[in-house]
């Protein structure tokens, strides 16, 4: 699976809109200490949720790897 096709999957996995995808892919590329932290503002969607869609987007490409 490519990357693209890895934030694809994990975004539609969260139920979450494709127009995230910058945000995702910003996310893919910056170390995680850098990554904001929950503000506890209830944004949505939340920093926490993108970081979920990050790590299984991360997943879905390793598992493509392993094949």
């Amino acid at each position: 699976m490519t990357l693209d096709e890895a934030v694809d999957a994990a975004l539609a996995e969260a139920g979450l809109d494709r127009e995230l995808r910058p945000e995702i892919v910003s996310m893919l590329h910056t170390p995680r200490e850098r990554w904001l932290p929950c503000c506890g503002g209830f944004c949505d969607p939340c920093v926490a949720t993108l970081a979920g869609v990050v790590e299984r987007a991360r997943s879905l490409c390793d598992a493509g790897r392993k094949r």
